[in-house]
C-alpha cells in the first residue's frame, strides 16, 4: 500500500475529475441515504427482528439467518409464508418512511450546500439539463435533495396528490416555455410512497392508505425481487434505468454494495469492456465491490473507502490501495470538496 499522500492524491484527482467531467450517472445504495438518518440494511434487519411476529413454520430459521447473515441473504432463502413476507414489507416501509420524514422536516442535511443537493447543483451548473440517479433505495432523499437544490425531481409518476404512473410520459419538464433542469430518479425497488390497488393499478400518494386492498409498492429481497421487473411500474423504470446506464459516459456509485444483478447488468460490463470511467464511494467496500474492482483491469476507475480517519483509494495504478490520511474522500462531501477544489 502506497504511503506517499501526494502521489495518491494526484491519482484520486485524475480519476475523480475525469469521471465528473463526463457527467456520470449516479448509482446509489443505502450508504448514500445513511448520512440523512435513513437506516442501513443491518439496522433495518435489527428492527425487523425486534418487531416482526412470524407464523411460518420456518420462522425461527429465518430469524437465525437474519441475525447471522443479514436481511438480503435471509429473504433470498424464501422460507416464509406470503403473510409473513407482507408483514416484513409493511414494517420496512413504515420504518424507512419514519426516518425519511424526519430527514425532510429537519432539512439541515438537505440544504443545497450539502451532500446530494450539492452534487446535483455542481453537475447541473453546466450546459446539461438533466442528471440520472439509479437507486435501490425506498426513501425519497434523492427527490428531496433535487428539489431543495432548485431542480425538478421526476420518477415516472405524476406530481400532485393523485400520482398515477405514466409509462409513456415525456421526461422533459418545461416552465414558461423553457426546459427545467431535472433529476431523473429511477427507483428500481420502489418507494415508500408508491402503492398498488386491488385492480393492480400503481399510484403514488403523500398519505399512507390503510385500506386492506392496497399494498406498498416496494420490492424486498427474495424471489419476488426477480418477478416484479416484468410488472408495471417496474418494467418502465428498469427500461429507463438501463437506458441511462447504457448511454452513460461515466458512473459514480455512492454507498452501493454491488449486490443487485438487475442494476449491475446495465453498467458492470460497460465499465469492464468499454472502459467507461467509474468512481466508487463507500464507507466500507463490500466483498462484491472488491471483486468487481479486481475485474476492472485498465478501466479508468477509483474506489475509495474509509481508513483510520482518512481514506484508502484503489485504482489501476494502486490495485492494492493507497492511503490518504486526514481526508474523508469516501464521503460524498469529502469527495466533492477535493474534486472541485483540487484537493486543497
Amino acid at each position: 500500500m502506497s504511503t506517499d499522500p501526494s502521489v495518491s492524491m494526484a491519482e484520486f484527482l485524475t480519476q475523480a475529475q475525469h469521471c465528473l467531467a463526463n457527467m456520470p450517472v449516479l448509482i446509489t445504495g443505502s450508504g448514500a441515504s445513511a448520512p440523512y438518518g435513513i437506516p442501513t440494511m443491518p439496522a433495518l434487519a435489527t428492527h425487523i427482528s425486534e418487531t416482526v411476529t412470524l407464523t411460518s413454520p420456518r420462522g425461527p430459521e429465518f430469524l437465525e439467518l437474519l441475525e447471522n447473515k443479514g436481511l438480503e441473504p435471509a429473504l433470498d432463502v424464501d422460507i416464509l409464508d406470503t403473510s409473513d413476507v407482507a408483514q416484513i414489507v409493511t414494517i420496512t416501509r413504515e420504518h424507512i418512511e419514519e426516518a425519511d420524514l424526519k430527514a425532510y422536516f429537519i432539512q439541515s442535511n438537505i440544504e443545497p450546500d450539502n451532500g446530494l443537493s450539492r452534487c446535483f447543483r455542481l453537475l447541473l451548473n453546466t450546459t446539461h439539463t438533466s442528471v440520472d440517479v439509479v437507486t435501490t433505495n425506498y426513501d425519497r432523499i434523492a427527490e428531496y435533495c433535487a428539489e431543495f437544490a432548485g431542480y425538478v425531481a421526476t420518477n415516472t409518476f405524476n406530481p400532485g396528490y393523485v400520482r398515477r404512473h405514466r409509462p409513456d410520459a415525456e421526461s422533459a419538464v418545461f416552465l414558461n416555455g423553457q426546459r427545467v433542469s431535472e433529476v431523473r430518479v429511477w427507483k428500481v425497488h420502489g418507494s415508500v410512497d408508491w402503492y398498488r390497488d386491488h385492480l393492480g393499478r400503481s399510484f403514488g400518494s403523500p398519505f399512507y392508505p390503510t385500506h386492506d386492498s392496497v399494498e406498498p409498492l416496494i420490492v424486498i429481497p427474495g424471489l419476488k425481487k426477480y418477478q416484479e421487473p416484468f410488472k408495471q411500474p417496474f418494467s418502465t423504470i428498469f427500461t429507463g434505468a438501463n437506458e441511462a446506464l447504457r448511454e452513460a459516459r461515466a458512473f459514480l456509485t455512492i454507498g452501493y454494495g454491488f449486490n443487485d444483478f438487475h442494476i449491475q447488468a446495465g453498467f458492470v460490463d460497460r465499465a469492464r469492456e468499454e472502459r467507461v470511467p467509474i468512481v466508487i464511494l463507500a464507507k466500507e467496500l463490500t466483498d462484491a465491490a472488491k471483486r468487481f474492482i479486481e475485474s476492472l483491469g485498465d478501466t479508468p476507475f477509483c474506489a475509495i473507502e474509509s481508513c483510520d480517519g482518512g481514506s484508502v483509494i484503489y485504482s489501476a495504478k494502486f490495485p492494492t490501495g493507497a492511503r490518504i490520511p486526514g481526508k474523508e474522500l469516501w464521503s460524498l462531501d469529502g469527495f466533492l470538496d477535493a474534486a472541485f477544489d483540487g484537493g486543497v
